[in-house]
């Protein structure tokens, strides 16, 4: 019996030695994580624990490839660094050509303890948070093709009881609400909101979806809450998108002009890159006559043309005008920027709208000609530029 107790007593031992041997090394590799050692603090944990059969080592790990890389492959093969004093980690990554690949299957490697562990709260939190990431590094076409019914499950458990964690409600959430089930959608993303005070966009997509639905006070009350809450440096985009969403809103549907030009005005001074800012801001003062609409239009129309979809964009600007009964004000502006201009493309256009817009076929003609001309020297596709004749051709038939 003697002889037992020591065996079981030098079994004890053994186990608390390595407990307090993997805390000592998850200590020194945050400290090295602090001193911005990223690429050593990994190796140190790889090398403790190869096979990744340690939940807080392996979760440590995710830590830091998600957070840390100066590389990224679809969130599976990762690069990593030490940075030098004064270097960020920004300054990394643009410089970065090439280093270590380190092979890193976040969603194989939890599952594999999952089912040595299932229901544990930290590797389900460690799951929703991998997928987190993919979501917001990447884009919703990489992340939807990785869930598969079985990412799916893990995701739903990580959302319910015991664990409740917010992030796998929302992720959750965006999965039914892209696949077309925006009623379960808004449960999760309501279960969301309740676990966490902070997910900003679970309480910007319920908004949506409430507006979506006709809920239009309902979704004020979550797009301002999402507003107030995205800072105004990391999440602009998405501040921007819920100001952008308010506007519209009181424009359209509560009748309060004074809120919608409000948010309006913060979408574009918030986010001046995005085209629909401006469009939307010109379209409300249109409708409300607002005296600075001239000066709004050629900020859209100018706004057009430095995206990638100058010409979509270009004809959407006069055609807002034209739709809400500005025929007038779209004429008189392309004259002038004809008047100022030197670009062949931004002349084309010109010629080619007030070709459309003028009612005398004889001045139709000559403005569609003038912009075939240009459109030519500016190289446009030739298919683009037989519609132009087409329409030439149509118009000679109507004298």
């Amino acid at each position: 019996m003697k002889h037992l107790f020591l065996i079981l007593l030098v079994s004890l031992l053994g186990i608390g030695a390595m407990a307090q041997n993997e805390s000592s090394i998850l200590k020194k590799a945050d400290k090295m994580i602090a001193k911005r050692q990223y690429e050593t603090a990994y190796k140190l944990l790889d090398n403790f624990d190869t096979t990744n059969d340690r939940v807080e080592v392996l979760l440590k790990k995710e830590d830091i490839v998600l957070n840390y890389f100066v590389q990224s492959i679809n969130h599976q093969i990762f690069s990593l660094r030490d940075l030098k004093k004064g270097e960020t980690l920004a300054d990394a990554r643009a410089t970065f050509t090439q280093g270590t690949l380190i092979p890193f299957d976040a969603d194989s490697l939890l599952q594999r303890l999952l089912a040595r562990e299932p229901g544990n709260c930290r590797l389900l939190a460690g799951y929703a948070r991998y997928y987190n990431a993919l979501l917001n590094d990447y884009n919703y076409e990489l992340w939807i093709a990785y869930i598969d019914s079985a990412c799916l499950a893990t995701l739903t458990q990580a959302a319910s009881g015991p664990c409740d964690n917010a992030d796998a409600c929302y992720l959750v959430g965006l999965y039914y609400n892209l696949n077309d089930d925006p009623a379960l959608a808004m449960d999760y993303y309501r279960q969301a909101t309740l676990l966490s005070d902070t997910c900003w966009n679970a309480i910007f997509n319920l908004g949506v979806l409430e507006y979506d639905m006709g809920q239009y006070p309902q979704a004020v009350e979550h797009l301002r809450r999402a507003y107030h809450g995205y800072p105004a440096t990391s999440a602009y985009v998405f501040k921007a998108d819920a100001a952008r969403a308010l506007g519209i809103i009181y424009s359209d549907h509560l009748d309060n002009p004074d809120s919608a030009l409000y948010y309006l005005q913060t979408a574009v001074k918030t986010d001046s890159s995005n085209f629909n800012n401006h469009a939307f801001l010109l379209q409300h003062c249109l409708k409300q006559g607002c005296s600075t609409t001239s000066a709004l239009l050629r900020q859209c129309w100018c706004k057009a043309l430095e995206g990638s979809s100058s010409f979509n964009d270009a004809h959407y600007t006069i055609g807002l005008c034209v739709n809400n009964g500005r025929t007038d004000m779209a004429a008189t502006f392309l004259k002038q920027i004809l008047a100022v201009s030197t670009q062949n493309y931004e002349r084309g256009l010109c010629n080619l709208f007030l070709g459309q817009l003028t009612e005398d076929n004889a001045e139709a003609i000559d403005y569609l000609q003038k912009a075939v001309n240009l459109f030519r020297i500016d190289k446009a596709p030739d298919d683009f530029i037989d519609t132009i004749l087409e329409l030439i051709e149509d118009l000679r038939k109507e004298k």
